[in-house]
């Protein structure tokens, strides 16, 4: 069969390519290994309880916002339902031993929560919120006011500097940039000297100005994809892995070949799985030797442990709000000791009843770097240690709140080898490759004539990231004029 485009992998980044391609009138098919679309968007259900695995809280989403644009320039705004998180402190930062830090959505109320907490870093903190919003008013696909110039100009030179070092140039306290530094890591996977500050600027800054989550998590961004996708025609191919793709003496694409030796002949394809895997699929003699070492020695974020809880009678922060319990230190002590609490239940959340998603960095005496496949979770002592390891992240919870002991039970547990072996995430890497200002950084094309990028390893994580990667590749396609003055449309 004979396609103008081929995408490859299902998460947001896959489904938006596939809908933006086939709305400008392409044929395209989206091919996903697993038994159904978007594995990790979608929730899944233990003991009548809703599980959300991959999606707990959106940014960009406020009339005009972002990610708003995109979702009417796809067609699928109407089809999700926003559900407000709490907007006098959607994210709760709690410093062990000290003071709660709860962020509210607006730049001006975050401006003063943070003075309150940091008396002593008021310029920093200044500093730091204005060059926030001057990143978001500069960046293209943040706003959209921006003329079709904007998409040639240079690269931002807030990607070259780290957010510590501009919070440091600024008299940040110390204090400052360590809870930064540790409450970032759980949202892009980096420490503060390593995320580049536009990273920083644009997915906290997204829920500095609004913070959702939807009514019916991940499922409800998947039902809507569908929908579209159905409605434009899209060929959907599940269970199908790719296994390599077919390039011509001159490097370019002509086709992507399917377990089974069947091939979807194209000009084009947006592959969205971790470039790790990437070499896997290019015949040997497709690209220079030094295109494979680099994308070989991209770091990885960090691999979760996720434990996903039933709670009953929640306290109010445990329902509107997700909460980060920081401990200090060097980074290798303080985030294996740190734990998240993540609430992405929405309106279908039963009153008095709660799903619950803790997170930490899988400790890798569970899950050795490189060794977090499948044969690690049939092994006798991998199950034990998870069980281990399980029982200590809800009752690092219950320290927090004792309230709850019997009240809550575990539903299920994932470690980064669930995650890899589900989603085919290479090490079940959180965010996918770190976007760090200490390695270079990955773009939508390839040396492969007609082969482009997207996911959250290509711009940066987050359902906005991922949505705005995908309309990057897209527009390699299409034309980068024709994307941005459609999307304009829909501010």
């Amino acid at each position: 069969m004979r396609y103008d485009t081929v995408v490859i992998g299902s998460g947001a980044s896959g489904l938006g390519a596939a809908l933006a391609l086939a709305r400008h009138g392409q044929r395209v098919a989206l091919v996903e290994r697993h038994e159904h679309l978007a594995p990790l968007l979608r929730r899944f259900k233990r003991d009548g309880w809703w599980c959300d695995p991959g999606l707990h809280h959106v940014g960009g989403l406020h009339p005009g916002g972002p990610l708003s644009v995109i979702f009417r320039y796809l067609g699928v705004h109407d089809l999700i339902r926003p559900v407000p998180l709490n907007p006098d402190g959607y994210d709760i930062v709690d410093v062990v031993g000290g003071k709660p830090l709860r962020l509210p959505v607006g730049l001006d109320r975050v401006w003063e929560a943070l003075i309150e907490y940091f008396p002593g870093s008021r310029r920093a903190v200044t500093a730091y919120l204005e060059e926030v919003e001057a990143i978001h008013r500069r960046t293209p696909f943040l706003n959209f006011d921006l003329p079709g110039e904007a998409l040639a100009a240079k690269e931002d030179p807030a990607s070259f500097q780290s957010v510590a070092d501009f919070l440091g140039e600024h008299g940040a306290d110390p204090s400052l940039q360590k809870l930064f530094s540790r409450y970032g890591y759980y949202l892009y996977g980096m420490e503060g000297h390593e995320c580049p500050l536009n990273i920083n600027a644009m997915v906290l800054g997204s829920f500095f100005f609004s913070a959702h989550t939807l009514a019916r998590g991940g499922d409800e961004i998947v039902a809507a994809f569908e929908r579209k996708l159905e409605e434009a025609g899209v060929d959907v191919f599940c269970r199908r892995p790719v296994v390599g793709l077919e390039i011509d003496s001159h490097r370019r694409l002509r086709g992507v070949r399917l377990a089974g030796d069947e091939v979807l002949e194209c000009r084009a394809s947006v592959c969205t799985i971790h470039p790790h895997l990437l070499p896997n699929l290019l015949p040997s003699p497709a690209v220079r030797p030094a295109f494979l070492t680099r994308i070989g020695s991209l770091g990885n974020t960090f691999g979760p442990l996720a434990v996903f809880l039933a709670a009953d009678d929640p306290p109010e922060e445990l329902c509107r709000s997700n909460i980060y319990f920081v401990s200090g230190g060097s980074p290798a002590i303080s985030n294996s000791h740190t734990l998240v609490a993540l609430n992405p239940a929405g309106a279908d959340a039963v009153a008095g009843r709660r799903s619950l998603c803790l997170m930490r960095v899988c400790p890798p005496t569970l899950c050795p770097p490189g060794q977090c496949g499948k044969h690690r979770r049939r092994a006798a002592a991998y199950e034990e240690r998870k069980q281990e390891e399980t029982e200590r992240t809800v009752e690092m919870l219950l320290h927090h709140f004792p309230a709850q002991r019997g009240k809550c039970r575990v539903l299920d547990a994932a470690t980064p080898g669930t995650y890899e072996s589900y989603t085919g995430t290479a090490a079940g890497s959180a965010y996918g490759i770190k976007h760090s200002i200490l390695q270079s950084a990955l773009g939508s094309k390839t040396p492969i004539k007609g082969l482009y990028l997207a996911g959250q390893s290509v711009l940066a994580p987050g359902l906005l990231g991922v949505m705005i990667s995908s309309l990057l590749a897209v527009s390699h396609i299409i034309g980068p004029q024709t994307v941005w003055d459609e999307l304009r449309q829909w501010r």
